[in-house]
């Protein structure tokens, strides 16, 4: 039975093979600190049980954060920002029109389901009408 998990970090990718029990400090921001502490409980029909410890190193800023959060002060946004912004609005965008589109669609279906009803009722009673003339 396979006791391990890896593991990928994906802001700057960091790759971490874990056993059960081990423990992994990380550090996020590559500035030679670890700023998380990672910990294997348990593997369980494919389930990773992990704890997260958020460590001291992670409230020191690495020299880029610091000229990112400079830029940013001086009205400049990196363009990672920028990037995640678009993004978000065309996301939500997509979103909405298929909102809109399934609205449409039931709606539509319910409209014609109203009209094929209201055309069986009158069908039915056109032949009611129908027998008693016979009669």
């Amino acid at each position: 039975m396979n006791n391990s998990v890896k593991l990928l970090i994906e802001s700057e990718p960091i790759t971490l093979v874990l056993n059960v029990g081990e423990v992994k400090e990380v550090d996020m921001n590559s500035d030679n600190v670890s700023d998380i502490e990672i910990k294997l409980i348990s593997l369980i029909n494919g389930t990773a049980k992990l704890l997260i410890n958020k460590l001291s190193g992670a409230d020191i800023l690495s020299e880029e954060e610091v000229k990112e959060e400079t830029s940013e002060e001086n009205g400049v946004v990196p363009k990672n920002i920028e990037f995640r912004v678009i993004l978000s609005y065309w996301v939500i965008v997509g979103v909405m029109i298929v909102l809109l589109s399934v609205s449409a669609y039931l709606i539509k279906r319910k409209v014609e389901s109203k009209e094929v009803k209201e055309k069986r009722i009158l069908n039915k009673e056109i032949k009611k009408s129908r027998r008693r003339e016979r009669r």
